[in-house]
Formats: structure tokens, C-alpha cells, sequence
């Protein structure tokens, strides 16, 4: 399998542009669970270890337990050298360099506060989601960052840390030290004990045989804790999906990658990969064509990130609705009846469209979504059904018959519960996630006036849910409910302004939201007074749909994993794997530094955020005194 050039950071679906070998700061392709390869150059690779010492910055615990923020801090810095230096205190730079050691500890140190590590007890899980999302939502609204646990039956296996990483992510993934403590029908049933976090660097796998891996790990072993090591690769071998049991009942059972040494039997220990937190440039779905075309739409990305302004599926048939997994690996569509397939899968990497209608069971789909705890929600005629996606085939777990016919429904990741609008009964109505019971019926103030185009949105920015009541009405409504239990929601409307014939609604991650017009979409942000107003800097201002348009969210899953437990081990308990010195001015990927590297070296010359640069502020001088300097065979 050839791995082709994709632009960095990119969707997946720019991996069809053609980009110099030169300027490909990462390669990658993904076919299916078998046939995959990824690698990204040039990621960081900074300890996490930094002992005391004269001159020396020494984080708190000398780092032991820092291995969650330094990963996290090896992206923001990688992003930093692409186009965005905003994602560190100190922009781009060439974080190798001995002179950068106290600099990059004072990073890690801050990405170590947004997380709550602590200096023994390491980062929780919710820490490591929360303090990554707030630290570059404090510095970019251009990205989205994501983290998806180990959960009732889904686990984050290496074929799809690399799916998510060729459709365009930066990848952090941990992985758990578990303890075999029984078996069920011979299935072993394994408990947590601490866990460690690396970031991915490569990845492939070939016609279904031997899967490798390698990746930055911040606690490569060290004899000097007051200097920056040289950056590696480590790399894990043998690695096997195993079927375990996380608990004692049946939702427990999962398909885990194994890092190391097979399953055995009661008493052993083993490393599993059990979560991963992504970054990737935060993307829209449109439609166009008179609603037949999903297009995928990124804007804002400059600097080293030559982003086509769109790219598009020709579905045949009018869309209905249409939302992306919880992994941005694929979109969910929904189509008319008069389509041959009326629900199915597009693949972001390969472009694959695939039909769901048989094996979901769903004749009539409309409105689709996903809850927070990847539960994917679909209005089948006249009945809302819940399924499990993470099941082959999927199981639908539950389904009930609406009092009303929904137009629009969301999920509020605050309250854990799915909320639909009715035109016809002009009613709010809420589910809890499991589609238990009945629901609440909400009859909406008498001012608002629903229309069947009617369109909602969580606001995950304010924990509120919007809703544009359709017909073309210039005003959006906001509706507030603390946690759940309480009484029903609040409703206040929102006046519009510098948007014709508004149609749709959606919000962003930084409480924002966008109204869809005929003139496109127009952004709306709190002013000074509080008030929401429109927002001449929006990121997607302008981009036009033929009403429907969507946002990726950066969301995070519930983990059965206990807070105390999740990233806390102690470099020395780690396992080890072989590592490979970087060699990062062998451009040409041979194995030497030579003059094929050198003239791929000039061919860039002044360019940001290729190859070459190794400090992110363009090819220049000091990249070539640094290929000079490495010249002749790599390390290996």
C-alpha cells in the first residue's frame, strides 16, 4: 500500500490533493480495519520528566506524573509550527533545541493547570478532556478537540486511532494497565490499574497482517532530568485486538487493542488502549444543489494549510438531515424516498458511501443524531429509535412513538437527555438518553410559532439549547434548564440582524452560534452588554447552504474508568518499547541525509510549516546549517 501525501490537519477528504512529497508533513491512507498507514513528521517529542537542577525548570513531582499535559503539549506545539503560533506562549519554534528546555517545561507546566494534574496522583480523565479543549479554545477558535473513552461496548482500537488520524486529527491516545481477574465463557474480565498517555506518530498495517505502531512517549527513559532528549519513536509490537469484559455484564464486552504480551489467564497484566483525544481544524457540512450535495466546508486555516474551500458528495436524492460521528471519521445522511439507499454511512477517508437502511432496519429515516455517549438517534416514520453503532451489526436498544411528529431534535450533553421540536403540537419535548419512559411534553410560550422548517441546536458554549422557529422569522429562541430534574426550560427570544430570510440554526463550542440566510451564514457572539449581536469575525461567516449547515463539536463520553485511575503511572513501572531516532531532515524518507534532501530543502526554501522547517518561521539558514550538520546515514 502506497501511503499518499495529505495536507496537514486537513480534513479527510483533502487527502485527494496532489502535495509535494516535500511539503507532506504527514502521509497517510486508510482502506478498511486491515489495510491502513499514517505517519505524521516533525511532532514533538518532549520529556515529561525535568528534575531540579542548576539552571533547569522542574516541574512539579519532577513530572512523574505529567505524561496527559506533555502529550497534549507535543500537539499545540506541532500546531504552533503549522500556521497557528497563538497554541503556545511562545510561538513556533524549534522545540529540540536545548535552549527551549525551561520554555517548553513552563508549557507543559500550563497545559499540566488547565488539566488538574497532580504531581502523585497524575491527570483524570475529565481533567485531561477539559483542560485540553479550555487551553486551545483559549488561544484558536479554528480547531475542535474531541475524547472518546472506552465505554460499554465501544474501545478506541488502533485501526481507528488511524482512521482518525488520516481524517485529519492530531492524535493523543492512553492506554490502561489491566489486571486479569476473571473470566466469563472464557472471555477474561480485566480491571484497571493506571494509565499513561503517548501520542501517535505512525501506523500501518498491510492485506490484514502484521500491525505496528509507534508514537511520542513523553516517559522515554532518561539519565540527565535537566535536558531534553533527543526526539524517537517508540514503537509497540505485537499487537492484538483481544474480546474482554470490562465489568459483569454483557454491555461491558469490547474489542480492545493490546499493546505488548497476549491475555492470560487470572493475574496477568496487560496494556490496553482505552481512549484518545483528538485535534483537528473545526469543519462545516453543507448542502448544496438544491439540498442533493453534502459539501465539507473549512475555513480560516492559513499559514502552512493550503485548504480547498470546499469538497462535495453528489448524493443523487434531496437531503433530509445529516450529522458526523462521534469519531469525524464519516458522515450519517438521510435522504428522500425517492432514493435507492434512504439512510447511509459516507466514509471521510475514502469517500465510500455505504447503506445503513438494511441492517439498521429503518425504512422512512428523517432526523438523525448522536448522543454524547455515541447513542445514534433516528426518526423512523413515526417512531424516534435509539441504536448502537458500535455493535456488528448495530442493535437498536430502544424506540417510542413521539406524542407529536418531530422536525428537529438535538442533544443537550449537559443534562444527558435528547430534545425535539413539534410544529404541529408547538411543543418542546425531552428524552433522557436511554429513551426510558415517556418523556416531557413542554407547551412553548404562546409568541412562538413554529414552522415545519424549524431547526435546533445544544449550544454547548452556554449549556442552552437554540431553536430558529422556521417560516423565515428574524429571531432565534434560547431555552435554559439547569440540571436535570428541574423544571422546564426557560424560553427568551434573540433578535437577528444582518441576515435575509434566516432558515437555519446551529451553534459553536465557544457559545456563539450561526444563522443561515439567503446572503449565507452569519455568525452572533456576546457583546460587551451581554446581548448576542452579530459577529463580523465568525469563521464561517458567508459560507452558503441550502439551509442546513452543521458544525463539528468537540464532546467527550462518559469512561468507566474511575477518576483516581486513569493516568498515573510511574515512567519506571512503564513498558518499553524499541525506539528509532528522528531523523528529521531526511525529507525524502531513504534513510540519509543527502543532496535529493537538500534540493527538496531549497525547493522550499522560505516556505512555513513544510518538512524542512524545523522551527516553524519558514526554510531558512538554520534549516540548512541543521541538514549540513546531519548529513549521512540516519539513525537506526
Amino acid at each position: 500500500m502506497n501511503p499518499k501525501p495529505i495536507t496537514t490537519l486537513l480534513t479527510a477528504l483533502a487527502a485527494s490533493l496532489s502535495v509535494s512529497g516535500a511539503r507532506a508533513e504527514t502521509v497517510g491512507s486508510y482502506t478498511d480495519l486491515f489495510n491502513y498507514d499514517y505517519r505524521v513528521f516533525g511532532m514533538p517529542d518532549l520529556d515529561q520528566v525535568r528534575g531540579a537542577g542548576p539552571g533547569a525548570f522542574q516541574l512539579p513531582g519532577s513530572g512523574y506524573m505529567y505524561c496527559a499535559p506533555t502529550s497534549t503539549f507535543n500537539m499545540a506545539a506541532y500546531i504552533a509550527n503549522h500556521g497557528f503560533p497563538e497554541l503556545t506562549d511562545i510561538g513556533a519554534q524549534n522545540w529540540q533545541s536545548a535552549s527551549l528546555y525551561n520554555s517548553a517545561g513552563l508549557g507543559i507546566l500550563n497545559m499540566g493547570n488547565f488539566m488538574g494534574t497532580h504531581p502523585t496522583d497524575g491527570t483524570g480523565g475529565f481533567g485531561f478532556h477539559d483542560g485540553a479543549r479550555e487551553y486551545v479554545n483559549a488561544r484558536s477558535n479554528a480547531f475542535t478537540v474531541t475524547h472518546q473513552y472506552a465505554n460499554n461496548n465501544f474501545a478506541p482500537h488502533q485501526a481507528l486511532l488511524t482512521h482518525v488520524a488520516v481524517c485529519g486529527s492530531l492524535v493523543s491516545f492512553g492506554y490502561g494497565r489491566y489486571n486479569v481477574i476473571g473470566a466469563f465463557e472464557g472471555v477474561p474480565i480485566i480491571d484497571r490499574d493506571g494509565g499513561h498517555v503517548v501520542t501517535l506518530s505512525r501506523s500501518t498495517r498491510g492485506n490484514g497482517g502484521e500491525r505496528r505502531l509507534w508514537v511520542r512517549d513523553p516517559a522515554d527513559e532518561q539519565t540527565n532530568l535537566t535536558a531534553q532528549l533527543t526526539f524517537t519513536d517508540r514503537q509497540y509490537g505485537l499487537l492484538h485486538d483481544r474480546v474482554v469484559m470490562t465489568g459483569l455484564t454483557l454491555n461491558t464486552l469490547k474489542v480492545m487493542t493490546e499493546i505488548g504480551v497476549g491475555a492470560g489467564a487470572p493475574g496477568t497484566s496487560n496494556r490496553y488502549i482505552d481512549g484518545y483525544i483528538a485535534i483537528r481544524p473545526k469543519m462545516g457540512y453543507a448542502l448544496t444543489d438544491d439540498s442533493t450535495v453534502v459539501s465539507f466546508v473549512v475555513q480560516g486555516l492559513v499559514g502552512s494549510f493550503p485548504v480547498p474551500p470546499q469538497m462535495n458528495f453528489d448524493l443523487g436524492a434531496q437531503v433530509h438531515d445529516v450529522i458526523m460521528n462521534p469519531d469525524m471519521t464519516g458522515l450519517i445522511v438521510t435522504l428522500d424516498e425517492n432514493a435507492e439507499s434512504p439512510i447511509v454511512c459516507i466514509d471521510a477517508a475514502t469517500g465510500a458511501v455505504k447503506d445503513l437502511s438494511a441492517e439498521l432496519g429503518v425504512l422512512a429515516p428523517d432526523r438523525v443524531f448522536f448522543g454524547r455517549n455515541r447513542q445514534f438517534y433516528v426518526i423512523d416514520d413515526d417512531t424516534l429509535k435509539c441504536f448502537n453503532l458500535d455493535i456488528d451489526p448495530p442493535v437498536l436498544e430502544a424506540s417510542v412513538v413521539p406524542p407529536a411528529p418531530i422536525v428537529g431534535m438535538t442533544f443537550n450533553d449537559d443534562t444527558d437527555e435528547l430534545v425535539c421540536l413539534s410544529a404541529t403540537e408547538q411543543v418542546l419535548m425531552t428524552y433522557p438518553a436511554d429513551l426510558a419512559g415517556d418523556g416531557s411534553v413542554m407547551p412553548l410560550p404562546g409568541a412562538v410559532n413554529l414552522f415545519d422548517d424549524a431547526s435546533i441546536a445544544f449550544n454547548p458554549g452556554e449549556g442552552t439549547i437554540l431553536f430558529h422557529p422556521g417560516g423565515g422569522q428574524n429571531l432565534v429562541y434560547q431555552a435554559t434548564r439547569g440540571a436535570r430534574g428541574d423544571a422546564d426550560y426557560a424560553v427568551s427570544s434573540i433578535g437577528l440582524q444582518g441576515v435575509v430570510d434566516p432558515s437555519h440554526v446551529e451553534a459553536d463550542d465557544s457559545g456563539m452560534f450561526y444563522v443561515m440566510g439567503e446572503n449565507g451564514l452569519q455568525g452572533y457572539a456576546r457583546g460587551e452588554d451581554g446581548r448576542f449581536g452579530p459577529a463580523a469575525d465568525a469563521l464561517f461567516n458567508g459560507v452558503v447552504s441550502d439551509g442546513l449547515f452543521r458544525l463539528t463539536h468537540g464532546r467527550v463520553n462518559d469512561s468507566e474508568i474511575p477518576v483516581e485511575e486513569q493516568y498515573n503511572i510511574h515512567p519506571d513501572e512503564l513498558m518499553k518499547g524499541g525506539s528509532v531516532a528522528e531523523c528529521a531532515m531526511d525529507l525524502t524518507d531513504d534513510g540519509k541525509v543527502d543532496s535529493r534532501d537538500l534540493a527538496a530543502l531549497l525547493a522550499n526554501w522560505d516556505q512555513i510549516g513544510v518538512r524542512a522547517d524545523l522551527d516553524g518561521n519558514g526554510v531558512d539558514a538554520r534549516d540548512l546549517a541543521a541538514l549540513l550538520a546531519a548529513w549521512g546515514a540516519c539513525f537506526e
